[in-house]
């Protein structure tokens, strides 16, 4: 059994958070344990992921197994945490899950890999589906819901107007999270003035009262985010 255990916690709620840290320090008893609690949301691209690959760098260097307190919460759907411990354990790394002691090195593989069909499976059931009703409305047919709604034309735009539709909803995104930034670029500027690291601005902006244009609180990967928005 490996004597060094790295503790890795996804960024999601505190609560949650602290659940996970007990359960893996149950797993590490009587072993040397390291944490690295991730800030930020889970749903970022891996390469943005920086306490994740830390995690995975302390592994490589010294030898520690990769614990976390539970397949959950790693990626924000299951199917993609199952390929990410498999993507793990494909560097050398040996894995531990606290709530299923059966998943490992080996296993993990298969897991991922069911998980995967099963996915394919879904989608490929949900494209045959859509298919024909398609299929039934272009004879002339009707296509009754399963809430009893009568349905002459699959859905209530053409792919045109729903390409059109969300390209529109993608740009008052933009320009809503551009005005944001613009707005809170003033209380930013003094302290990247004076020298603030990222993850310091965070903790003011937080301090002060400020939430992120989704309404929750800043992290380091938000000040980054920010920034770049700006150019800065």
């Amino acid at each position: 059994m490996n004597n060094k255990l790295a503790g890795f916690i996804p960024g999601i709620e505190k609560e949650k958070q602290a659940a996970y840290k007990k359960q893996i320090e149950a797993l590490g008893i009587n072993r040397e344990v390291k944490f690295f609690v991730e800030e930020g949301s889970n749903e970022r691209h891996l390469g943005d992921r920086e306490e994740l690959n830390a995690t995975l760098t302390f592994c490589r260097t010294e030898n520690a197994v990769f614990a976390v307190a539970s397949v959950q919460g790693l990626t924000p759907r299951r199917w993609s945490s199952l390929q990410l411990l498999s993507d793990v354990a494909d560097l050398g790394i040996a894995i531990e899950v606290a709530d299923d002691p059966v998943i490992d090195k080996q296993s993990i593989v298969v897991l991922a890999y069911s998980a995967e069909i099963a996915r394919e499976k879904i989608l490929t059931r949900s494209k045959e589906a859509v298919q024909k009703i398609k299929d039934r409305l272009a004879k002339g047919e009707v296509h009754v819901s399963k809430s009893g709604r009568k349905i002459r034309k699959l859905g209530a735009a053409t792919i045109a107007e729903v390409r059109e539709l969300s390209d529109a909803g993608n740009e008052a995104k933009k320009r809503k999270a551009d005005l944001f930034a613009q707005e809170l670029w003033p209380t930013i500027e003094p302290m990247i003035a004076r020298g603030m690291t990222k993850a310091s601005i965070a903790s003011q902006l937080n301090r002060l009262g400020f939430t992120t244009a989704r309404g929750g609180r800043f992290y380091q990967s938000s000040v980054s985010s920010l920034l770049r928005r700006l150019g800065k």
